[in-house]
């Protein structure tokens, strides 16, 4: 019943992006307690002169390329890669983990 809601949710998103047209994604990775990269990609549109910020996915990654973050998200059809007008990213090594003294490399 959960994993229902959760799609619907998502399917909900994303036809709402869809119907914006143009629309930016955001992603930032952290590490969570067990030192293992997390992602979280965000996706900013306007509506009806409104706008909007909706998280897309939260999960755990094993690399931080363009590719592996627009998997991650599935932004499906039509909307697609095309209508991405803005990317922003924050993988500095210090929020990455790499200085994080809680983990072991």
């Amino acid at each position: 019943m959960i994993g229902f809601l959760g799609t619907e949710v998502r399917r909900m998103i994303i036809n709402r992006i869809n119907t914006a047209g143009m629309f930016g994604i955001s992603a930032d990775t952290t590490p969570d307690l067990s030192c293992y990269d997390q992602i979280t990609v965000l996706a900013r549109y306007v509506k009806d002169m409104t706008p909007y910020e909706r998280l897309l996915a939260l999960k755990h990654v094993k690399s931080k390329t363009w590719e592996d973050i627009y998997y991650f998200s599935n932004i499906e059809q039509p909307t697609g890669i095309n209508n991405i007008v803005s990317q922003s990213y924050d993988f500095a090594a210090s929020m990455s983990g790499q200085y994080n003294i809680n983990c072991k490399n």
